[in-house]
């Protein structure tokens, strides 16, 4: 009768265990939810920058051409949203590749954490390319643009004011 008991305290924990997982991960979900606008333009911009990056050196460090470059890089981002700023409407696309960047290889662009490769842009069209000249002013993101950069990093500005 004890042996049965035992088993019984063991299947009671399993799914309490498994009760207080499923509610952390519902709660994390549910956090993510949460995030602004801005915040999810910079995880977008962080993802499109990422792929740009991994095509790169699947391309002997060449950056994809100025055509359909979001088509190019979209097996290297999470989702082909990720082309979509969240701040513009949702048949709108409002980023921006830099026309100094395309089809270049990344060693011949200077400083990498210099050089603006995805950004915010007025133009709001798919693949769009321009310079950092189509930045939003002021910024969509409670007056900033996010501006992401070929050594991985972004950044939320406003220093274009």
């Amino acid at each position: 009768m004890s042996f049965h008991r035992i088993r019984l305290v063991e299947f009671g924990l399993c799914v309490l265990i498994t009760v207080v997982g499923a509610s952390s991960v519902s709660a994390m979900r549910h956090q993510g939810n949460d995030l602004s606008p801005g915040d999810l333009c910079v995880s977008n911009v962080k993802q499109i920058s990422a792929g740009m990056i991994m095509y790169s050196q699947d391309y002997d460090d060449v950056l994809p051409l100025k055509k359909e470059w979001s088509t190019i890089v979209s097996p290297y981002v999470k989702s082909k949203s990720m082309f979509h700023c969240p701040s513009v409407p949702k048949d709108k696309f409002g980023y921006a590749y830099n026309f100094v960047c395309s089809s270049h290889n990344t060693t011949q662009l200077g400083p990498l954490e210099k050089m603006a490769v995805i950004f915010d842009s007025t133009q709001l069209q798919k693949d769009n390319v321009t310079t950092l000249v189509s930045l939003p002013r002021p910024g969509r993101h409670e007056g900033k643009d996010t501006i992401g950069y070929l050594d991985g990093h972004v950044k939320a500005t406003d220093e274009h004011k």
